[in-house]
């Protein structure tokens, strides 16, 4: 039996670690998203490309080392997403639909430290609004980077 127990925990160990974001509502609304944290140019570049689907509560958080005003868009993302852009004190600045495969560009209302993507409807679908907070736990470093 401690030999499977053993097994069992070095399986745990080597598992990839899962980050994830907690959305939390003034109004009680709550979510949780796995993450993919893309916090290096290479990765903010691709983002999401390519992709022919995305598990219903998974995710991209996009990390900048200082506050942005880049904009988003969707070419070479066949998956219709939406878009948060989060302050560096955790909380919703803009929220946004995007279509897929569009060059439109996306900016958010304010300058930001995150942007969240996510199925397209998600926020919508769990009542999270502007205002609303997010906080990150990051596995890799077990650190959570949005909490204020």
């Amino acid at each position: 039996m401690s030999s499977l127990l053993a097994l069992l925990l070095a399986l745990a160990l080597l598992a990839p670690p899962t980050s994830r974001v907690d959305l939390v509502g003034a109004d009680g609304a709550a979510a949780t998203v796995r993450v993919e944290v893309a916090d290096e140019p290479a990765e903010w570049e691709r983002g999401l490309m390519f992709r022919t689907e995305l598990a219903e509560d998974a995710g991209m958080l996009f990390v900048f080392p200082s506050d942005v005003a880049y904009a988003f868009w969707m070419q070479n993302t066949p998956i219709p997403l939406s878009i948060a852009f989060i302050g560096a004190d955790g909380h919703l600045l803009d929220r946004q639909d995007m279509a897929p495969s569009s060059t439109d560009l996306h900016f958010s209302a304010a300058p930001y430290r995150y942007a969240l993507e996510v199925n397209q409807g998600f926020f919508v679908r769990h009542g999270l609004k502007v205002g609303d907070r997010a906080l990150l736990w990051d596995t890799r470093s077990r650190l959570v980077l949005i909490d204020r």
